[in-house]
């Protein structure tokens, strides 16, 4: 189908996924299977594939935390980067944060 194809891989699309390329194409047409038509056209296109977002769901098992009474009791330490070097040719930061103020 010519109108799927202009619909899914122009500029306009954007290769939009199933669910948003079927309600776009159904304003303008109706056919049946066409969700499978759809589905199929979208199952070998190259570029939907390459750039498919994967669900990984998985569950951290929760953790009980103290929360600090004072400032400062308690502080989080994190690395951020790399982002493209500095004057003096740093990449990366480092971020402290109290977690009972937040600062």
């Amino acid at each position: 189908m010519e109108i799927l194809k202009e619909l899914h891989d122009s500029p306009i699309g954007g290769h939009a996924g199933l669910i948003r390329t079927y309600r776009k194409l159904k304003q303008f047409i109706n056919l049946p299977g066409m969700k499978n038509d759809v589905e199929n056209y979208i199952r070998v296109c190259d570029k939907c594939q390459k750039n498919k977002m994967t669900h990984c769901h998985t569950r951290v098992p929760l953790m009980i935390t103290d929360t600090p009474t004072t400032v400062f009791a308690k502080c989080s330490i994190d690395i951020v980067g790399p982002f493209s070097p500095s004057r003096s040719q740093y990449r990366y930061i480092l971020t402290v944060q109290d977690e009972l103020s937040k600062f």
